[in-house]
This record gives C-alpha cells, sequence and structure tokens, in this order.
C-alpha cells in the first residue's frame, strides 16, 4: 500500500497506469493486473493523546479506527523534524 499525503503520483505496472491524488492510495500486488486508487482513512483523533512526553518508554493511546490496520507514528523533538 502507497500514499499520497500531498500532490498527484502517477502509479503504472505493465497493463496500466493511473493518477493517485491526495488523500488516496493504491494496494499494489504482483499477481493483479488492474490498479485501483482506495480513499485513505481519517487520521486517528489525537485530542486525548499528550502533546509533551518526558519519559522513556512512551505510551501514546489512541482509539482504535475502524479498517485501520495498523498506525505509523512520526516523533521529532522540534515541530519542523530537523
Amino acid at each position: 500500500m502507497s500514499e499520497v499525503m500531498g500532490g498527484l503520483v502517477q502509479v503504472s505496472n505493465q497493463h496500466q497506469s493511473i493518477n493517485i491524488s491526495r488523500g488516496f492510495g493504491v494496494v499494489v500486488e504482483a499477481n493483479n493486473k488492474s490498479l485501483q486508487s482506495v480513499p485513505l482513512l481519517p487520521p486517528p483523533d489525537l485530542s486525548e493523546t499528550s502533546f509533551l512526553y518526558e519519559r522513556i518508554p512512551l505510551n501514546i493511546s489512541v482509539r482504535p479506527l475502524l479498517g485501520a490496520s495498523g498506525y505509523r507514528a512520526q516523533i521529532a523533538l522540534d515541530e519542523r523534524f530537523t
């Protein structure tokens, strides 16, 4: 699964080429000739999550999002991820 967070991405295989826009993804499988865009799920609700963690290990609780098979997080020392 690949996702597009901004702009436009062209995805191609030997049989087809499609454009994927922001908010959509595409599942590419080795044995499947067709490419189909699918809408991404909305981001999880983080309103009950702390914005500052000062101890390790980090324990981040997120309410399960119906349809999600996993989550990805990015952690940085500052807002610019430098």
